[in-house]
Order: C-alpha cells, then structure tokens, then sequence
C-alpha cells in the first residue's frame, strides 16, 4: 500500500519556511523592542532618583520601584522571545535540510550512526546502514541519545511479526503531522539529551543511598532556617551584640558547608544538565500532545507520560529542572553562601530531590524510553511523508516469499536509480543475477537487501 496519500512536499516545506522566516523576523523586531525598552526603564529609574536626590520618602521611591518592576518584567518577556526565536530558527533549519534532501538528495550532514557498526553484524557492512551516505543517515532525525540508539536498534535488529504491523500503523499515523514532526524535532535540536545525561539520570534515580533519609534532617529544615533568620533579624535590629552574631555566622557557616560537602556527590552527579533537562521536559509535552489516532502503538507509548487525561512526565521533568537550577546555585558563592547560611538551602534542595525520586523514578525509567521509540517512528514518518509513492510491504507468514515490483535503491537520487522488479518463493530457491560489468548486479542487490531491512523495521520501502 502506498506510503501516504499524494500530496507536495517540496511545496509543504517551501511553505513552512516562509511561514517561520517571517516569524522570526517578528521576534526579532519585539526582541529589538524590548531590549529598548528595558534600557528606556533603567534610565528613567536612574533619572527619576537622581533629580529627586536627596529627598527620601515614599512619593521617591515607589515610582523607582515601579520602574525596576517594569524592568525585570521586560528581562522575562525577552527571555521568552528568545526561546520563541531559537525554537523558530530551528524549524527554519529542519524545513531547509528537508528541501534539500528532496530537491537535492543531500543528507550527508545529518548524523550518521558510525557508532553503531558492530564488527560482525550479518548485513550492516554490505548494505551501508552506516556510516556517511548510509541509510541511517538518510533516514534519521532523532536529536535524542534515546531515540537515535532506537533507531538503529530496528534498523539491526527485524522486529517480531506482532510488533511489525504495530510500528507500520503509528507510523502512518504520524506522518501527515508534519508540523508537530518537526515541533519535537526542534525542541530536540534546542538542548539535546546526551547518552552521559540520560545514564547519570538514570543511576541517580536507581541509588538507594539517601544520606538524608534520617528524620532530624526534616526537623532541621525547618528550624534551622527559623533560628538562623531569627538570629540575623535579632542583629539587624541591634538586639543581638557583635561578638555574638559572629559567634552565629561561623556556626551556621560550618554547619551549613558540612551539608553541603554531604550534597555534593548528588550536584557532581546533577548538576550542570539543566538545560537538557529542560530540552527533555519540551519533547515529552511534544509526545504528551501527540495525535494518537488508532494506533495502539502510540497510545500506548503515550499513557505512560499522561494520567488520567492529564501531561504528568513533562510536568514533574520540569519541576526536577527548577531544582537543578536552584541546586545550580553554589556555582555563584555571591548569592549561595547567604542563601545557604540563613535557608539551609542545599539541606532543601537535596529533600526536594529525595521526594522527586520518591514519587517520579519508577515511572521516569520508562519516559527516555518513550521518547526514543517516538523519535525513532517520527524519523521513519518522515521518510514516509517525503516519498508518498514509495510503499508499505505487506508480510507474509512463512519464509522465502519475497516479491516487489519497481524496486529501487533508496539511497540513489530518483533521477539516476534504476527499478527493477524481482519474486521469489519457496525455501531453499536460488534466483541467479546475471548481466554484464558495471550493470548494476550489486546495486540490485543491495536494493533487495536494503527493502528488507526497512520493511522489517517498520519502514516504507523504495518499490
């Protein structure tokens, strides 16, 4: 059966590009307006106190306030323009790389997959599923670690006869969503989860060593922050003398820094991977948001990120992402050592991150998972969508039956591929390849080869 219905994607891609090329134009000029006006605010702020220098009262102040309110409203508001203008230009990446692929049969700048050549496989060599200008490489577009290994795990490995019509359905079902394709394709292409992160994630989830799993360590988040505040308040006020206050912050600041020694194997394990996590919480609402059809595939894939009706994993990904950024925060000692002395903060954090694990990380083992079997089926999609005349195989039980009808090589420009059809069955039958030096014998049989190697992957395949 075909791939899809008959549609034009070269002029679906065009389309999109001049849609997302006048986007980010807008963003650019809101950016521009925005960075004026944060700079408009500030000098306003610095004027206004300064003609009222000195006059202290509230009539001087607040409107200073106002302004450095405005001020720090503008810096989020082009905090989010920016991520709009990444993701966009993303999009204008990913539109561009598929018209040239299709006008052009160029894909050797995606990743190739060489990793993934094991020595001794049966047909990985012979028929270049690796490797520059391979068919990993034509076919990938998968940024996670996941969904790349995923990809090449079908592509080396047949799925079972259960799986294959399965895969093939969510497939179909995912390759008119174009948009939404290329939406988690930029989102992965923004902050790309790495196989280190994933494996550091994946270990600190299954530690069951909690070294502050002792419940005084509850009670002291509470009331060490309270005293310690309370002491400083008591200093300000000029309650507390001198000698004492010091006597205060150089308790608090060993007692404090002795937890923070405790903490840091977790911020050495953790730290500094916000950004993918972050890139990890936007692919799985992508996936949460995903239109499932009639694939069971899908929603199976899909309710082990949605309870109930509602997004669960990017919502608690999300939330670990806000801990890392505060747990993030000893990297500035400016702000961390106050934050630390009177909050306890790395005591909060580490809590915060136990009661994550307690209630995520037997259902967050799976999530990396789905996210890679879902990359993996949007590559395959898109391949399906770009050649709408190339065909889903059907598979028949038994062994040694293979027939095709215009079978081509899917790695040759179809200006220059030639087709041939070829039909075999029965066990043990030998179909003889003749012709001439140079006439194509390999070739047609690494089409043949290559046919198989799709179909049993869930592909559709050049006939």
């Amino acid at each position: 059966m075909p791939a899809t219905s008959f549609h034009d994607p070269v002029a679906q891609y065009k389309q999109f590009a001049t849609e997302y090329e006048t986007a980010a134009a807008q963003l650019r000029r809101k950016r521009s307006w925005l960075s004026w006006a944060r700079l408009l605010s500030v000098v306003l702020a610095i004027g206004w106190l300064y003609w009222q220098w000195p006059v202290s009262s509230w009539a001087v102040v607040l409107p200073a306030v106002f302004l450095i309110a405005i001020f720090l409203r503008l810096v989020v508001l082009s905090m989010n323009v920016q991520q709009q203008l990444q993701h966009v230009q993303q999009l204008i990446i990913i539109n561009q790389a598929e018209l040239r692929q299709l006008q052009e049969h160029h894909y050797k700048d995606r990743y190739d997959g060489a990793s993934y050549l094991a020595p001794n496989h049966a047909y990985a060599h012979d028929l270049d599923v690796f490797g520059e200008a391979s068919l990993y490489q034509y076919l990938q577009r998968a940024e996670s670690d996941a969904g790349r290994t995923t990809l090449a795990a079908w592509l080396l490995q047949p799925a079972l006869p259960e799986e294959l019509p399965a895969r093939q359905a969510a497939v179909q079902q995912l390759a008119p969503q174009v948009a939404w394709r290329q939406h988690l394709q930029a989102s992965g292409r923004e902050h790309p989860v790495s196989a280190a992160t994933a494996q550091k994630l994946q270990q600190w989830m299954q530690s069951k060593e909690d070294v502050f799993a002792a419940t005084s360590w509850y009670l002291l988040r509470w009331l060490g922050p309270v005293v310690s505040i309370g002491l400083f308040t008591a200093y300000w006020l000029d309650y507390l003398p001198g000698f004492w206050f010091n006597i205060y912050f150089l308790v608090f600041f060993l007692g404090t820094g002795y937890i923070s020694k405790l903490a840091t194997p977790t911020w050495q394990m953790l730290g500094r991977m916000s950004k993918e996590i972050n890139g990890l919480a936007a692919s799985l609402k992508y996936v949460e948001q995903m239109q499932t059809g009639e694939s069971h595939w899908l929603k199976q894939r899909q309710s082990v990120l949605v309870v109930n009706g509602e997004p669960m994993a990017s919502k608690a990904v999300a939330g670990l992402n806000q801990l890392l950024n505060r747990f993030d925060y000893r990297l500035n000692p400016v702000v961390f050592i106050p934050l630390n002395i009177l909050l306890f903060w790395d005591l909060q954090q580490m809590l915060l991150f136990a009661q994550w694990k307690k209630q995520h990380a037997a259902a967050a083992t799976q999530w990396l998972v789905v996210l890679g079997d879902v990359e993996a089926a949007s590559s395959l999609a898109t391949l399906a969508y770009n050649m709408p005349h190339w065909c889903f195989p059907q598979m028949l039980q038994g062994h040694g039956s293979f027939e095709a009808k215009a079978l081509g090589h899917p790695l040759i420009a179809a200006d220059k591929r030639v087709v041939s059809d070829i039909a075999t069955e029965g066990v043990a039958q030998v179909n003889i390849i003749t012709g001439s030096n140079m006439a194509g014998k390999s070739t047609f049989l690494r089409s043949v080869g290559l046919a198989m190697v799709m179909a049993q992957a869930g592909a559709p395949v050049c006939a």
